[in-house]
């Protein structure tokens, strides 16, 4: 389960956290219309990394999946992480709706439960997102919004910060010229993407304006025209950021293509002293 490349959390399952396993076995099958599967692993690289703890870490993982109509389904996932004294397990659920057409929700739920076991402290923290996606030839629309907590914490997954709030949203229309005169473009495609993040541990907002166009034309030859305008609070300060990116491809032949990049504008460097 997870989302997908724009959204903060990326997926649950990210089996690349297994670096070293010393062992490790995997069971997965379908009852019906009930997919059922479970993964467990023992990872030495942890005691690589703190060779005064010692030991391996445990990764289980479980996974029920239940499918409805169509693509619509239900679903349960546990991730459990033990190491050393230390526990972070995760229950999680998600579905999958198709409303009408186009037209589908996804919705996940996780809940996390963590212990340190060094400090003996325990921790507890929420996450969810509610994901709409619209897709035809002429028209695409993206919105997502997501929630995590501080103390959200999930050994087995992919994502980039906890404590905020997300939203992003795409839209992107998708013209087709049919004149004669114009046989040369296949396609042009205006689109603005964007999103506002709330980070709840310094109280700043981070704010993304993206128009862009693409044009497509005949040998999967393309050009496009990014617009980036970006306000990122970092370090107790907000810094404007406004760039110009055109990069394309043309292929003038089955055997020769060029590619080609071109960027203008200013960046964030983030120093934590003193960033510009």
């Amino acid at each position: 389960g997870g989302l997908n490349s724009e959204g903060n959390f990326w997926t649950s399952i990210h089996t690349r956290n297994i670096v070293d396993p010393a062992w490790g076995g995997k069971i997965a099958g379908n009852v019906g219309d009930t997919f059922v599967g479970f993964l467990a692993a023992g990872d030495e690289w942890p005691d690589d990394l703190d060779p005064g703890r010692g030991g391996q870490a445990g990764t289980y993982l479980g996974r029920i999946k239940h499918s409805l109509n169509g693509d619509n389904y239900v679903g349960l996932l546990y991730s459990g992480y033990f190491f050393a004294g230390d526990r972070n397990q995760v229950i999680a659920a998600d579905a999958h709706l198709r409303l009408w057409g186009r037209h589908s929700l996804a919705m996940t739920g996780l809940f996390s439960f963590s212990h340190d076991g060094a400090g003996n402290t325990d921790r507890q923290g929420g996450a969810a997102s509610l994901l709409y996606q619209y897709g035809q030839k002429p028209l695409d629309l993206f919105g997502m919004l997501e929630f995590m907590d501080r103390d959200f914490e999930m050994k087995s997954a992919f994502y980039q910060r906890t404590g905020i709030t997300k939203l992003t949203a795409y839209v992107g229309p998708k013209f087709y010229p049919r004149s004669k005169g114009l046989s040369w473009l296949k396609s042009f495609n205006p689109f603005v993407y964007g999103f506002v993040i709330h980070d709840y541990r310094t109280g700043g907002d981070d704010i993304l304006f993206f128009p862009a166009l693409r044009f497509f034309f005949a040998r999967q030859s393309w050009i496009r025209f990014d617009f980036r305008y970006l306000t990122e609070n970092w370090a107790g300060r907000d810094f404007s950021q406004r760039e110009l990116v055109i990069m394309g491809l043309a292929q003038p032949n089955r055997w020769f293509s060029l590619e080609g990049r071109f960027r203008i504008g200013r960046r964030l460097y983030y120093d934590p002293e003193d960033p510009f």
